[in-house]
């Protein structure tokens, strides 16, 4: 997962917009779910004795890729207005949307957090730390530290937030 990061969709001197799709990872997701679907339609229609344990297989990989895609099929926009002085954020999944706003005030800084869970290598992500507990910008670890850093230093120089390089467990 280390390729998935938010981006810095648009900015200008009243908006920061970061907006995050894991592209790639869905798509392939998909195109495999419906290699699975194709296969499964194709031994129904086409083959004069199938198994029972060739179809349960091709179901079982439609529903193991068809649930990855899911999971990994939100989409996450984070739009930071200074006229406004309001961050409205939203994820998009195929079945569920959340979001909300979180004024200006009520964020204390953007900051990366790590978790390593035994790997030698930590993944990384960004989180806006807020007066009511932390928002992460995405649901899952990923990316260098360096692009983490990097936009949380964006964030940070954005809101007029002291900025310090810290990375937080």
């Amino acid at each position: 997962m280390k390729a998935i990061i938010m981006k810095v969709v648009r900015k200008n001197d009243s908006e920061l917009v970061l907006e995050d799709f894991p592209y790639g990872l869905t798509g392939m997701l998909m195109l495999l779910a419906a290699g699975f679907l194709y296969a499964f339609m194709t031994e129904i229609v086409l083959a004069p004795y199938y198994t029972t344990a060739t179809l349960v297989g091709i179901v079982i990989g439609f529903l193991l890729t068809g649930f990855g895609a899911y999971l990994f099929g939100q989409r996450s926009i984070f739009r930071f207005d200074k006229e406004m002085r309001l961050l409205y954020w939203r994820r998009l999944t195929f079945l569920r949307r959340n979001g909300g706003t979180v004024p200006f005030e009520d964020i204390e800084r953007a900051l990366v957090r790590s978790e390593s869970l035994g790997e030698v290598t930590p993944n990384y992500r960004v989180v806006l730390e807020t007066r009511t507990g932390d928002l992460p910008l995405t649901r899952y670890f990923g990316g260098s530290w360096n692009t983490n850093d990097a936009l949380a230093e964006e964030i940070n120089k954005f809101l007029n937030k002291r900025w310090q390089t810290i990375v937080y467990q």
